[in-house]
């Protein structure tokens, strides 16, 4: 997978190409015309695929690059309305486990952040098994099924909209009420600043003396 620069006769910047050698422009496949100029591979899209039967070039809308998921991930933010859900922050590190076909996390105060199909989202809770009942403290609210924790976005905190004292609660979905008779209290805010969740970094590596 490599970027191949147009000459001074092309009107296109380049392309990001996948083929057996990066020294030519021999490809199976390349981003077309939409962001072939993406700094990227992660960022190109409109994909052609090479069909060797045809001869010719086919659009596949459905192909996307996109790096794998980190194996440690960490989840911050949010101002005033985490002290609400202050478990479900922190560094989460994968597990060799995996749920809707995605990787599943967990912290050291023991909670999941995992990946729920019903919602097309990204969850942090107590549980994230089909037999138990899908709640969450904190939840990505874009719907756009993201393959890694890192891509969703819009993320939300079930917290007391009434400023009342701090609890643990979670919401069993997005809008919706689990304690019916704190029903008019609890509900999904956006932090401010707004809940990040990144890839851990790595430590730098010390300078020799």
């Amino acid at each position: 997978l490599y970027y191949w620069p147009a000459d001074s006769s092309q009107s296109s910047p380049g392309w990001w190409i996948i083929g057996p050698t990066y020294s030519g422009i021999s490809a199976y496949a390349y981003s077309g015309t939409s962001q072939r100029d993406a700094n990227c591979p992660t960022s190109a899209g409109n994909w052609f695929v090479w069909d060797s039967w045809e001869e010719e070039w086919r659009w596949q809308p459905s192909l996307t690059v996109q790096c794998s998921c980190c194996n440690e991930v960490v989840v911050s933010g949010g101002g005033w309305n985490t002290r609400y859900q202050q478990r479900r922050m922190g560094t989460f590190s994968r597990r060799s486990e995996r749920f809707g076909e995605r990787p599943v996390y967990q912290n050291e105060q023991l909670q999941y952040l995992y990946y729920w199909p019903a919602y097309s989202d990204w969850r942090i809770g107590s549980s994230y098994h089909w037999d138990s009942p899908s709640r969450a403290g904190v939840t990505s609210t874009d719907n756009s099924a993201a393959r890694c924790p890192t891509y969703a976005s819009n993320w939300k905190v079930w917290t007391r909209v009434d400023g009342g004292s701090p609890g643990d609660g979670e919401g069993n979905g997005e809008g919706e009420y689990y304690y019916d008779e704190d029903s008019k209290k609890w509900g999904w805010t956006t932090g401010i600043p707004p809940i990040a969740v990144q890839c851990k970094q790595p430590r730098p590596t010390p300078s020799p003396p």
